[in-house]
């Protein structure tokens, strides 16, 4: 999985905030007519009476703002963990430099 792509994981986590059940495992394969059938018997109070394909797009929206939200989140942790080394070393330097002041 590349940086950005959305996982089934998260097509069928989002779901569940729009349906009373998830999307089951291999949905990816049903036909839009389905899928689209599937997310309107199942719509959760709030998104009743939507559109299957208004219910979609709202779960793709979640997916990839949590997909991008996650990617964030690692790539930060990443390079703070690099980056910690450096800082350790910097931070030390700063030590002995106060106590060669005192």
């Amino acid at each position: 999985m590349s940086e950005g792509e959305i996982t089934l994981q998260d097509y069928i986590w989002a779901s569940g905030t729009y349906l009373v059940t998830h999307l089951p495992e291999g949905f990816d394969k049903w036909e839009k007519k389905k899928k689209y059938s599937f997310l309107e018997e199942f719509a959760h109070e709030s998104v009743e009476g939507l559109e299957g394909k208004d219910i979609w797009e709202m779960i793709e929206d979640l997916a990839w703002s949590v997909r991008m939200y996650i990617d964030h989140d690692v790539s930060v942790c990443m390079r703070s963990t690099a980056d910690e080394p450096k800082r350790f070393a910097k931070w030390i330097e700063e030590i002995l430099e106060k106590d060669e002041n005192i």
